[in-house]
């Protein structure tokens, strides 16, 4: 959840690599837990940011803030 709030501000500062790593890694890490749509968003991300297309950014950056408000964890 840190992560999207981070990447409002690295999205009104420019930082496009540093939103493309973000993206790289939520891509990465979704599948690993089961969260296949967190994949799909981080991979949004990194696309986007490798375009530097900052309104795409803004819409997968608001997706990314109601998936994780949504997500409830739960422990087996």
């Amino acid at each position: 959840r840190e992560e999207a709030a981070g990447l409002k501000a690295l999205l009104s500062a420019g930082s496009f690599e540093e939103i493309k790593r973000i993206g790289h890694k939520l891509a990465g890490s979704g599948g690993g837990y089961g969260l296949d749509r967190l994949s799909d968003i981080g991979r949004d991300i990194e696309s986007h940011a490798a375009f530097s297309e900052a309104r795409a950014l803004e819409s997968d950056i608001a997706a990314l803030t109601d998936f994780l408000e949504r997500l409830e964890v739960s422990y087996e």
